[in-house]
């Protein structure tokens, strides 16, 4: 349906304003992160193709990055301090985590991958494990989390969920 809507394609030359540019993004990140890990779970092919999409992993918005975020509960005492949300970094990275995603999907689980040499698919995987290490070491210092070297309080477990990849390197 994204490809039909052409939520593929950036709308910045169209009459858009900036905000329905911002939500076309974000919708379309949304819903390519969400294919990928559908993919994961399913064990099924990507439904939206990286070479197929003109969308920029850009977003214009930052209100909600420095928003305090604390964890809900019903407990009367809290022993969480809280912490700024940083939920649109935490997205964009997201967002580049599953245009990594979408090419372990397709070159190490794609129907092809089987008839592909072993000398190829080892030089893809090495590839792809260097995309991974590129990753984790260009994140934002504030998402960058090392339990052996961190003493402050815990970040958000949204921020926690992009350290997935930390045991790869």
């Amino acid at each position: 349906m994204l490809i039909d809507l052409g939520a593929h394609i950036d709308g910045q030359y169209s009459k858009s304003t900036e905000e329905d540019l911002e939500i076309r993004r974000r919708v379309f990140w949304g819903a390519f992160v969400v294919d990928k890990i559908q993919s994961l779970y399913q064990g099924r092919p990507v439904s939206l193709q990286e070479a197929d999409i003109k969308v920029p992993i850009l977003f214009q918005d930052q209100y909600e990055e420095l928003e305090s975020w604390s964890p809900f509960a019903y407990s009367g005492t809290q022993s969480y301090p809280g912490s700024p949300a940083y939920s649109v970094s935490t997205f964009t990275e997201l967002c580049k985590l599953s245009v990594i995603m979408n090419a372990i999907l397709n070159n190490v689980y794609g129907v092809k991958s089987a008839k592909r040499a072993p000398e190829k698919l080892a030089e893809d995987l090495k590839r792809m494990h260097a995309d991974l290490e590129n990753w984790q070491a260009a994140l934002p210092e504030h998402l960058a989390f090392d339990p052996s070297t961190f003493g402050g309080p815990v970040p958000p477990p949204h921020v926690l969920s992009l350290q997935y990849a930390t045991p790869l390197s």
